[in-house]
């Protein structure tokens, strides 16, 4: 099944918005000039640090991927690093509020 990943490139538009500084990096992997397999991860660093505040991902092998959603590492709640260190089949919306939440936290405590 080929999915077009649409919400890894509104979550970018998202962070545009609000100058939300990231990291986009396409991870695809193209054989004999052709596209295999998409692959794109988004990188937030906490506020004026190197620390990363957030990585999210989308593409072949992500949890979510067959229904264009993102999987994250970083900004879960205490309940969900119980349960993995990363969370899947998130929306662009979702993950852009805890970037939000979490982003502006930082900022707050320097």
């Amino acid at each position: 099944m080929k999915v077009n990943y649409k919400e890894i490139f509104k979550l970018k538009v998202m962070l545009d918005n609000k100058n939300i500084p990231y990291e986009f990096l396409d991870r695809s992997i193209v054989m004999n000039n052709m596209l295999k397999y998409p692959f794109y991860q988004i990188i937030v660093y906490k506020p004026n640090q190197e620390k990363k505040l957030i990585s999210v991902v989308q593409g072949y092998g992500t949890y979510g991927e067959n229904q264009d959603l993102l999987e994250i590492q970083g900004c879960l709640t205490e309940k969900e690093l119980n349960y993995d260190s990363v969370l899947g089949s998130l929306t662009a919306k979702e993950v852009f509020k805890r970037i939000k939440k979490h982003y502006y936290e930082k900022l707050e405590e320097k």
